[in-house]
Formats: C-alpha cells, structure tokens, sequence
C-alpha cells in the first residue's frame, strides 16, 4: 500500500484524512467537501492533459487557463453553494482490437474534468490507505509489471497451479450506482461530498445528435470512473476473496486485480472450480456479467523445474503489450494472442529472464516448455459447486448469493 506521507501533491488536510483512514480502517469520514479548495482546485487542473479531447463545450486546457484564478474561485463559490452542474458527457467511439467493434468513451467539459480530479483526490486520500495488495489498476505507485511480478511469485511459490482469469463486461457502464452509493456511504458520511459525486454520475451523455440520461454505470474516460470502479470492486472481489473464499479453500490461493480484469491462482484444481462455480452469480449480485471467452479459461501450470523461469500468464495481463515504456513489450507474446484474437487468445508464454534478453530467446523459452501446460476450455463440464464440499463444510456458493 501507498504510504499517506509519501504523496507528493497531497494537500495538510488531505494527508490527515489519510493517515486516519490508514490508522482506522473502518472509520467514517463526515467533514471532506471542505477539503475541496481553490487551492485543490488548481492541482487538479494542473493534471489535466494539454492535448486532452474537448468536451460539449468546445474548451481546451489553455482557453481554460486564462484568467485561471477568477475561474477556480467562482468554481469553488458555486461548489460550495450547491450551484455547480456537472454538463453533459460528450460520447465518442474507438475501434476495440476485434475489427467491426468500437469501445465507448465519455469526454467531459474541462471544468467538469477539474472537479473529478479533486474528487479523486479525496477519495485516493480516504480509501489508497486501505485497498488491498491484490489491486493494481489506476493506483499511484502500481502498474501492469507489478501485477505480472505478483503472479509470477504465485506461481514460483505453488500458490498459482491453476489459473483462472475472468473479464467483466461494459463494466463502467454496468456498476449499480445505487450499491455503489451505499459502499461509500460505508466510509464517507459527507452528505455534500456524496452529492458531488452524484452529480457526476447522474449526467446526461451526448452521442452525436442523441441524448441520453443512462440510470447505471459511471462515464468510462472519466477521470473519478477509475477511482469510483476500485471502491466498487474492492467490495464486490477483493474484500470477498480475501474474507470470505480463502478461509474456505483447501489450498493456497491468490488473486490479481488490474482494473475490471483479473486472476485468481489456485494450489488446487479442485479449489479452482469452487470459485469457478460461484464467480458469475457474485458478479450478478452486484450487476456484473462476465465475459463467456475470457471466464471460460482455466489454466493448469505445471510444476516447473528450478531452474525454469517459464510461465504462462493469461491474457488479462497482456496490457504489458499496448505499454510502449514497458520492458516486457509485444516482442515477447505468443502467435496465438495477436490483437485481433481479442477475448479468444488462449495464453501467452513470457520468461522473465528470457523476455528482458530479446524475442529470441523468448521464443527458444517458448519452444522448450511446450506441452508441459494444459489449457482448459469453457466446454468443460464442472461438477455442481454442492458436490464439492465434504459434509459438513459451509458451501462457498453460500458466500457469493444474495442473502
């Protein structure tokens, strides 16, 4: 975890904020809409991308920023009294990697933007403190090679023999904001605050000439989205996992989350399709779906000699590819994980020492460890999750359905 003192824009009071949210894990924070002033206010302008696309309004940083000061302080006087309205989302489309398909994303006005990013810096404040480890997506401080570092000591250390890797669809456009709403009421009891985000959440979004008004989801290419689905998903798999599945599992057990992607890793097959059974319908308990292609794998590791660095690790950790300043780069991923096999590529073989050395010896990695990994497809019949618990053990699916 971020340590409080360590963040380098962090405001007196939001630090406080911080160091009580860590010292007090299950602590309610009532006073933090105060938090959010002109001086916050320009950080979160100061983030903001020069080249970013423009919203509704047509405003670009640079028009915002002049006479920067009168705007930070009439934002800040209609914040403060209720005043300000969040405008309407403008809906552009990009192409997904599978052709025909496009990926929806929100762009916000750049004054709207200023307001998410100081929002997401409370709530960084409030809850960086207390996310857990498993977590790695839009978290200061973590990236994709720290997800990958993580995985590969899961699997060096036994903890990993089975993996199963799951992808949620249209997430930010599928969150309840309803119980998202109550998770943060867990620990922000600001009403004002609360209010705030509302506003952000309930906006209209224009999509060339229609207007719509969506009941769920939160914008995907906002910048408080990234932060609000971590909240969601803390609650929804991470607390989850950690709580109540682990404790019920015969053998070691991890799980890596980048965002709404995943994995969990299993010392036990049989543990693997326990949670296999149950992960849908805790997902549906919370408006989730997962995707059928990228649910359906489950990858068994084979133990793997001392001196063999290989793995395989799932496609959910592929986002190393689209990194051009990572070291572990698309040089290094299998044939059968081209862009355009989206959901569908079955796993990709990257050898930590052989992978920094170059795509030859990547590929000779690849070469020598062939068949020595079984891949699992989704036709699989696994058997009822209440066949597999001995007598008198608490079933798991118990833990993942609607009490």
């Amino acid at each position: 975890m971020t340590d409080a003192s360590t963040s380098l824009d962090m405001s007196t009071g939001l630090r406080k904020v911080a160091v009580r949210a860590k010292r007090e894990p299950a602590a309610r924070f009532h006073s933090l809409a105060h938090l959010i002033d002109e001086e916050l206010l320009a950080r979160a302008f100061a983030r903001l991308r020069s080249d970013a696309a423009v919203g509704v309004d047509g405003i670009t940083k640079e028009q915002y920023g002049q006479d920067l000061q009168n705007k930070l302080r009439d934002l800040h006087e209609r914040l403060k009294t209720m005043r300000y309205r969040h405008q309407p989302i403008r809906r552009v489309h990009i192409p997904k990697e599978k052709k025909g398909q496009t990926r929806p994303i929100g762009i916000s006005a750049t004054e709207d933007k200023v307001v998410q990013n100081a929002l997401r810096e409370v709530l960084e404040a409030v809850y960086e403190q207390t996310f857990m480890d498993c977590s790695y997506g839009f978290r200061p401080g973590r990236s994709a090679h720290d997800a990958v570092r993580a995985l590969t000591r899961a699997v060096n250390e036994g903890e990993a023999n089975w993996i199963l890797e799951f992808d949620v669809v249209s997430f930010f456009d599928s969150v309840r904001r309803s119980q998202l709403l109550e998770i943060l009421q867990e620990r922000v009891a600001d009403g004002s605050l609360l209010r705030l985000i509302g506003k952000c959440l309930h906006v209209g979004v224009l999509d060339g000439e229609e207007f719509t008004e969506p009941s769920e989801g939160t914008v995907q290419g906002s910048t408080l989205s990234p932060m609000l689905g971590n909240v969601y998903l803390h609650t929804v798999l991470d607390r989850w996992f950690a709580e109540e599945v682990r404790p019920r599992l015969r053998g070691k057990a991890t799980f890596i989350r980048f965002a709404d992607d995943g994995v969990f890793g299993f010392e036990r097959q049989d543990d693997a399709e326990r949670v296999q059974a149950v992960l849908s319908k805790r997902m549906e308990r919370f408006g989730l779906t997962l995707h059928p292609a990228g649910f359906s794998q489950t990858l068994t590791v084979a133990r793997r000699r001392q001196e063999s660095d290989d793995v395989r690790f799932p496609r959910v950790l592929l986002v190393l590819a689209a990194n051009p300043r990572g070291k572990l780069g698309s040089d290094v991923q299998d044939p059968a994980c081209k862009a355009g096999a989206g959901h569908t590529a079955s796993a990709c073989m990257v050898s930590r020492q052989s992978a920094l050395a170059g795509p030859a010896a990547a590929r000779h990695a690849r070469e020598k460890s062939a068949g020595s990994h079984q891949l699992l497809r989704g036709e699989r019949k696994h058997p009822q999750p209440e066949a597999l618990w001995a007598s008198g053990e608490t079933e798991l699916v118990q833990v993942a359905q609607p009490p």
